[in-house]
């Protein structure tokens, strides 16, 4: 049974290149303790529709200090300065944003202080989970 409640979100803006924009997006990271293993990320651009990537926490994690992932959501410190970039894909598309590290990491840091890492277990309710997925 989840021990605590709560949410962070952390908006803000990015550089955005890819298959179907190129252009300056504004991200918003969000964490729920109901998921406690998992982060979204949510990218919206003028000519794009809103998109929304669920992924593991972990990666963010990961990606702060070299890189991680595969499939959807790939994270990597960029070679070049102090950013990070995030790679997105879906369908066919793909974006890449390039956002500053320490904002993931102010990020990550307030998700890790509603549900540190390691204790994620404790915070999901897989009963819960079950009724969504068996309905009685």
């Amino acid at each position: 049974m989840p021990t605590a409640r709560g949410t962070t979100t952390r908006p803000f803006r990015a550089s955005m290149a890819g298959s179907c924009a190129d252009a300056n997006a504004i991200v918003r990271l969000w964490y729920d303790c109901s998921e406690p293993f998992a982060a979204t990320i949510a990218v919206s651009a003028v000519d794009m529709p809103l998109r929304q990537w669920h992924f593991a926490r972990e990666l963010l994690a990961g990606g702060l200090n070299g890189a991680c992932g595969l499939g959807a959501v790939v994270v990597a410190r960029a070679p070049e300065d102090d950013d990070l970039l995030i790679g997105l894909h879906h369908d066919d598309d793909f974006l890449v944003l390039r956002v500053a590290r320490r904002r993931v990491a102010r990020f990550l840091h307030r998700t890790y202080r509603l549900v540190p890492p390691g204790r994620e277990r404790d915070h999901f309710d897989v009963d819960a989970l079950i009724e969504q997925l068996i309905p009685q």
